[in-house]
């Protein structure tokens, strides 16, 4: 991850000041403006709103979206009103949403536009996506029509032509357990489509610029996007629009009883605890936030970074005896110090590279992002980061357990192809092992975890000569992480049999530029279910969220991002510390035989220790685990959500391994045997 200095930025001080008092808002809406939902009595009834410039030939759109990294957006909470002002990447096209909560099931949305230079396009619309899984077949009514062209939700995916254009004032969906309603605040051109995309939402990266395609290789009925216009293909620079909408959603409510069934006996990998990325960066704010997590973490993992180019600025250089006496800049010794602490709480280290000294990038190739190290000088290379972990060493006691670039999949900054990985990892594992250094390579530590991202490591998984230099294998979590994704990662960790590490967790790499969004419970929600369902599918050594200073930080105020109240921890905190319960345990299968709710769990069968960890995002129901083993007799029973933070809320009894217990909406849950 490479992130911006930490600033209060426009608006963030007033935002910040509202973080305490943020209300659950019915409607989900994101930071760029779009709702992806309305949440009733817990349960999301999904869709996504987005405000869309479709292609003059209708082979794709450029939409409000995660990741449009141009410009500032603004986000911020009024009352019941979330707003949000930004433009489309790479056009001239300012939008402003607001989105109101008016009420159960309902929300409001107000739209202003306006052009501000010429743009070839088929026209903007505000977009509305029906996901497949819940409307495929749907009845489907245009309100104000004419006629009903499309009565039926029919499967029309892939076709990639419209299947409706007509005027009216909105649309009704009604599909087996789900309803949506959404209107104009007057007629208005409609278009419907069944379309793929070539980045679609499961991947948790969604791009503002996506192209439609014929088909989706995890996904085989395409959802329906209903367009209303909001201003048409020929409009010019100046060019403006005002727009409301109705948005209701209603559905059938998941409130059936859900059964977690354990299986103690089957021991997996072995679980250290969570951990966290230490990229010491703003002196100003850093050191507070580092205290309180170390003070009131269990952290097992810690995360540096490696300023190479001061190290070693030019081929030529050595500047160790500079180093040594303290004549680098207070930055280089940041990072140092930030080892000496993780090292004194024996809290074992992965020293990563951000950005490479000149001498060692090959500008004769020229890539979309990022820099390519020169091959031609990979030995030189090798020695040179070897000779910096020995430094360490030598002078400060500290001896890193992994050594990584940073995600060489995107090229933050190094980037790599798998056989260049390959190589990389067998000449400075290499140089590590000759210099009698414990120092391992990290395999992957790929910015995300998709199956695209997961080939990175193929080179050197294919290649066992290069296993005695490998001491883990990690990605980051910010994309991905569908079944498929996480399930290619836990079989090259046992491949390899290489310990698996989460090593920057987070959901949202492009979160510092609308700072509201961490304290908002269904971001904070979805954070911590990842880090569940990467527990039960991988079963990591540890969890790394991004970060535990200032930057992404998991506690507020202190002024951070323009936080001026008293430092405190957020719900991501409490998620964390929860989710760290048990440390040194071994990860155990359980199941659940309801949607919406991820599980892992934790057994230490010499301490008679177990943690079942719960994500419920959905409505409350009673749940029951069976399998419990007959020796923990009694269970505590821990809550984070939106009000709590790690609170116990019951001491119950296990009889013959079974246990009931109410299960909380949209909560993290936790069960630790006494």
């Amino acid at each position: 991850m490479k992130t911006p200095k930490i600033s209060p930025g426009r608006g963030a001080a007033a935002v910040l000041a509202l973080l305490a008092c943020a209300t659950h808002a019915q409607p989900v809406t994101a930071p760029w403006g779009n709702v992806t939902g309305i949440q009733i009595d817990g349960e999301r009834m999904a869709f996504e709103t987005a405000l869309r410039a479709v292609n003059p030939d209708w082979s794709g759109v450029v939409q409000s979206s995660k990741y449009n990294w141009e410009g500032h957006p603004s986000f911020m909470l009024e009352g019941r009103t979330y707003t949000c002002a930004h433009f489309l990447e790479g056009t001239q096209l300012n939008y402003t949403t607001r989105v109101t909560d008016s009420g159960r099931g309902s929300a409001e949305v107000d739209l202003s536009v306006e052009l501000k230079a010429d743009l070839p396009m088929a026209g903007t619309y505000y977009s509305v996506d029906l996901p497949a899984a819940d409307y495929a077949g749907a009845t489907f009514e245009l309100i104000g029509a004419d006629h009903q062209p499309l009565p039926v939700l029919a499967d029309n995916s892939g076709k990639q032509r419209e299947l409706v254009r007509t005027r009216a004032r909105g649309f009704r969906a009604i599909g087996p357990g789900r309803t949506l309603e959404v209107l104009a605040d007057a007629d208005t051109e409609i278009v419907v489509r069944q379309d793929f995309v070539d980045q679609p939402d499961y991947l948790n990266d969604p791009h503002p610029r996506m192209t439609f395609v014929a088909s989706d290789p995890q996904q085989r009925v395409a959802d329906t996007q209903v367009y209303f216009a909001v201003l048409p293909g020929s409009s010019k620079a100046g060019a403006s629009a005002h727009s409301h909408y109705s948005i209701k959603a209603g559905g059938t409510i998941d409130r059936e009883p859900v059964a977690f069934v354990l299986r103690p006996g089957e021991p997996g990998r072995r679980f250290a605890g969570v951990g966290g990325n230490f990229r010491m960066q703003y002196p100003e704010l850093d050191a507070q936030v580092v205290d309180y997590c170390l003070a009131n973490l269990d952290v097992t993992w810690g995360r540096i970074a490696f300023p190479w180019a001061e190290w070693q600025p030019k081929e030529a250089s050595d500047l160790e005896a500079k180093a040594a006496s303290g004549g680098l800049s207070p930055y280089f010794y940041a990072q140092i110090e930030m080892a000496r602490t993780l090292a004194s709480r024996h809290i074992p280290i992965i020293l990563s590279v951000w950005v490479p000294p000149e001498w060692a990038v090959d500008r004769s190739i020229r890539i979309p992002k990022g820099v390519k190290l020169d091959s031609r000088k990979l030995g030189e290379i090798a020695d040179s980061i070897a000779n910096y972990v020995s430094f360490l060493k030598r002078t400060y006691g500290v001896e890193p357990a992994l050594f990584s670039f940073n995600e060489t999949d995107y090229g933050v900054e190094v980037q790599q192809s798998p056989e260049e990985h390959a190589a990389a990892n067998r000449a400075i594992g290499a140089a590590f092992a000759a210099r009698g250094l414990a120092t391992k390579m990290l395999l992957g530590d790929t910015g995300a975890g998709t199956l695209a991202a997961h080939r990175m490591v193929g080179a050197t998984e294919a290649d066992r000569s290069i296993y005695p230099y490998l001491g883990a294998i990690s990605f980051h979590n910010y994309h991905g992480l569908t079944p498929a994704d996480l399930k290619v990662w836990a079989d090259s960790a046992r491949a390899t049999n290489l310990p698996l590490l989460a090593d920057e967790g987070g959901a949202d790499s492009a979160a510092h530029r609308y700072p509201l969004v961490w304290t908002m419970p269904w971001f904070d929600q979805l954070e911590i279910d990842q880090y569940v369902r990467i527990g039960a599918a991988c079963q990591p050594l540890s969890v790394l969220p991004w970060q535990l200073n200032a930057d992404y930080s998991l506690l507020a105020g202190g002024g951070i991002y323009g936080d001026n109240g008293t430092l405190r921890p957020t719900q991501r905190f409490w998620s964390l510390k929860q989710l760290g319960a048990l440390s040194g345990a071994f990860w155990i299968p359980v199941t659940a035989d309801r949607p919406n709710i991820s599980c892992a769990a934790l057994g230490d069968i010499a301490r008679g220790a177990y943690a079942i960890h719960i994500t419920n995002n959905g409505a409350t129901r009673q749940a029951v685990v069976t399998g419990l083993p007959l020796s923990a007799k009694k269970w505590r029973i821990y809550v984070t959500d939106a009000q709590r933070g790690m609170e116990l809320v019951s001491v119950r009894g296990a009889v013959d391994g079974r246990l009931s217990f109410p299960l909380e909406a949209q909560t993290f849950t936790s069960l630790v045997s006494e």
